[in-house]
């Protein structure tokens, strides 16, 4: 009989890691006699320098009016947070203009943030950050659609509907004050310029909403069949396009103001149909149908996919339009992982699209023309770089802009490509010390009439929008610091390294945060300073040599500062494999996660590196990380606590096992991997073999051996815990179930070497990651004292 597979690579793996589960390893620095567990004081005295570089001002969500009245000067806007507090600029020209008066750190976000097309409106969502609620109210808020004139000084935001869900990326904004959105299983419409008028005429806020008719429906569906998403106007206004996700499968519809009592499916079938994209000219409709393919062990492996076009115009009477397929990946599949834009498919002119694929092995667009099908032009070419956004360019040019690491791996560039000709211009080159057109969840990129914006961050600068005019001129739009704020402490300029993977599989690419002369604790220069490894979250994300453009991953790269810039440690970020800008086979690589968690090799490497550097002492070096840095936390101090002598874990995953339950992306195959109501718990239908049983208990066992859960007995070294119980990402039952194993564990290692001190620190109502800017404040000064503490030459 054939070889136990699971078995083989669990052994394979597991063989290649240096010093794991060694019974005689020696016990690290800070050890304690007994295990102990302690809280963590919460109100915690917090650095200066440390809330300086935490408070600097974030960027995100970038738009801009592609259509700006005759004599207008183009019109860009962005979200601004800074200190918890999240605010709606605008900028013409060089003037910038807070159109917000929000000044309470109140854990809400801003979000779908979008333009009228002559930039008049803004329209936003207001919203508790992922339902947390840290500050106990009574009454949490519910998401609010919110409308607000870009004009300084006109007007205060106004309340269109509780509840609502705006489509990100404009679409449901259509000419100057047109506005659609979602609520439950219903999709509205609403004329922003009448609501404003009536409010302002005196007329109270719910009978405006009443006779201006936004609070009523367009259209609902079955309850049972999940609501509208995704809504996009047709650019004459008189359809309205949605996905309908079902859970299994999913749906194109649409809506129309000829016939408003009946909608359209467009080519149903039994896929998955999201995105859809109108020509310019409105005659045609294009989408993306996924294809979800499981292998026959239950473990997700792609999803093929095919864009298909409709004419939706010339007989809007018929029920199922039909729609013809013009481009089909059976190979690569579809690259939906989070931590890329989320532009999926455009239209550049009336006769293209373009949309991201990996069929190179690398995230490049591809254009394909609708009457030509089947022969997709590669915008990037050959190049191993990756595209990470992508937006139209400016009216007129039938070209994409591109943001991409092709200039510097480890940072990401502007280009402007041609879709007819190929050409690329490069508008920002990537430096390892900056990085420009990209945010979370994406739209760094916007376009104004002929101009260009993009947000972009370096080194010591955590904001700036970047607006570029035809003619290649640049103003920087620096996000000013308030005058309240404190200057920023001395700052380091990483320098990025690469080493090769323990197993020889991959080069290893980190940004070395190297101390300050001036800042180091060595007493002397032959002295050696303690060294930490951060490894980011995600996993598919990417650290840089520059501030980050997601918030969380900003304000720890704020704490890597603090830690080498002040307190005078020896940092090493490390991109570990599974994160992005490497290619696909780097980023979906075997063996790794709840499959066999090879990328914590990579950890290892670092680790060794980092204990190498002549300045470093080698057994002083610790480790912190958010959410699958916690997870690699945990794997470093249960399964080498000879090299790591202290961890900081913010909300970690513990043991794949349960937290699979909770991931629908990566479920194993006895939970159900889309759960709706006509479905219960149990295998999907292809998996529903005799061989799934098996199949159930070999992915459990490698899951198992995957865990820090499997050998958290040898964990020896300090563990700060830090997690919020409302965590929508990373359940809190991994923290609990970490400090039952913990208490209800022998109270010595197999080897009889001494357990280590374990403090937690809980915040109740918060989410993963924490929103609330104190929170966020505490959690990174405890564990920046803890690391000082436990880390001390």
């Amino acid at each position: 009989s054939p070889p136990n597979m699971a078995m083989l690579l669990r052994l394979m793996v597991w063989a290649l890691l240096p010093a794991v589960l060694s019974a005689g390893s020696s016990a690290g620095v800070g050890k304690t006699s007994e295990r102990r567990l302690k809280i963590s004081q919460r109100d915690l005295p917090v650095p200066p320098a440390l809330e300086a570089l935490m408070a600097s001002p974030f960027v995100s969500q970038v738009a801009g009016a592609r259509a700006p009245a005759k004599g207008q000067q183009p019109l860009f806007a962005w979200v601004q947070k800074q200190a918890g507090v999240s605010n709606v600029m605008v900028s013409r020209g060089a003037t910038t203009t807070q159109v917000t008066s929000f000044a309470e750190d109140n854990a809400t976000a801003l979000t779908s943030l979008s333009l009228s097309e002559d930039g008049r409106l803004a329209f936003f969502v207001r919203q508790s950050v992922d339902g947390g609620n840290p500050l106990y109210l009574a009454r949490p808020p519910l998401p609010v659609l919110m409308v607000v004139e870009t004009t300084a000084g006109s007007s205060v935001p106004v309340a269109i509907a509780e509840n609502a869900f705006l489509a990100v990326g404009g679409g449901g904004v259509y000419g100057p004050d047109q506005v659609a959105f979602a609520r439950g299983a219903s999709a509205y419409a609403c004329n922003a310029t009448d609501l404003l008028l009536a409010v302002r005429a005196g007329t109270s806020l719910p009978e405006a909403l009443s006779s201006t008719g936004c609070s009523d429906p367009l259209f609902t569906l079955q309850d049972d069949q999940g609501g509208p998403s995704q809504l996009v106007w047709s650019p004459d206004g008189q359809q309205l396009a949605f996905a309908n996700d079902r859970g299994d499968h999913g749906f194109v519809g649409v809506w129309s103001r000829s016939r408003p009592d009946r909608l359209r499916f467009v080519a149903p079938s039994f896929d998955t149909d999201v995105q859809p994209a109108w020509s310019p000219d409105g005659t045609r409709l294009a989408f993306l149908r996924l294809h979800e393919v499981d292998d026959d062990h239950g473990r997700f492996v792609r999803t093929p996919f095919s864009i298909l076009v409709a004419d939706v115009h010339s007989d809007p009477g018929t029920p199922n339009p039909p729609a013809v397929e013009i481009h089909r990946d059976d190979t690569e599949g579809y690259p939906t992982t989070y931590g890329y834009g989320n532009r999926l498919l455009l239209w550049v002119d009336d006769s293209s699209v373009v949309f991201p694929s990996e069929t190179t092995g690398f995230l490049h667009v591809l254009a394909v023309k609708v009457d030509a099908p089947f022969v997709a032009v590669d915008l990037l070419g050959s190049l191993r770089c990756e595209a990470q956004d992508f937006v139209v360019g400016p009216a007129g040019t039938s070209s994409v802009l591109v943001a991409n690491n092709c200039d510097e791996v480890d940072s990401r560039g502007v280009w402007q490509v041609d879709t007819r000709s190929g050409n690329a211009t490069v508008l920002v080159r990537g430096r390892i010390d900056a990085v420009a057109g990209v945010a979370t969840p994406g739209y760094g990129m916007a376009v104004s009439g002929t101009s260009i914006a993009y947000l972009a961050t370096s080194v010591n600068v955590s904001a700036t929008v970047e607006v570029r005019s035809p003619n290649g001129q640049t103003v920087s739009l620096t996000v000013p610091r308030p005058q309240r704020s404190r200057s920023l402490p001395p700052m380091v300029t990483p320098q990025l390294v690469t080493f090769p993977s323990s197993d020889g599989t991959y080069t290893i690419h980190a940004q070395y945060f190297r101390p300050l002369a001036t800042t180091t604790t060595a007493a002397s220069n032959s002295a050696k300073v303690p060294g930490v490894i951060f490894t980011h979250g995600g996993p598919r994300r990417q650290m840089y040599a520059a501030f980050h453009y997601d918030e969380a991953y900003a304000l720890l790269y704020g704490l890597n500062q603090y830690l080498s810039g002040t307190l005078g440690m020896a940092v090493l970020s490390v991109n570990y494999r599974r994160g992005i800008g490497y290619g696909k086979a780097f980023r979906e690589c075997d063996a790794c996660g709840k499959w066999g968690g090879r990328e914590y090799l990579d950890v290892v490497s670092g680790q060794q590196w980092l204990a190498a550097q002549p300045s470093v002492d080698a057994h002083h070096v610790g480790i912190h990380g958010l959410s699958y840095g916690g997870l690699n936390t945990l794997q470093a101090l249960a399964r080498n606590s000879d090299l790591f002598a202290a961890g900081v874990a913010n909300a970690p995953v513990f043991n794949w096992i349960t937290q699979g339950r909770f991931d629908r992306d990566e479920t194993l195959t006895y939970a159900a991997p889309q759960p709706r109501l006509a479905i219960g718990l149990g295998p999907p239908a292809n998996l529903a073999t005799p061989r799934w049983r098996h199949n159930v208990d070999e992915n459990t066992q490698l899951a198992w051996d995957s865990s820090p859960a499997s050998c958290i007995d040898n964990l020896t070294s300090p563990l700060l815990l830090i997690q919020g119980d409302s965590d929508r990402n990373v359940d809190i039952q991994e923290s609990i179930g970490l400090l039952r194993s913990i208490e209800t564990s022998n109270s010595s290692r197999l080897d009889g070497k001494p357990a280590g001190v374990v403090e937690h620190l809980m915040f109740p109502n918060e989410i993963h990651g924490l929103s609330l800017f104190s929170n966020q404040l505490q959690a990174a000064a405890h564990a920046a004292a803890f690391l000082h503490t436990h880390l001390a030459v």
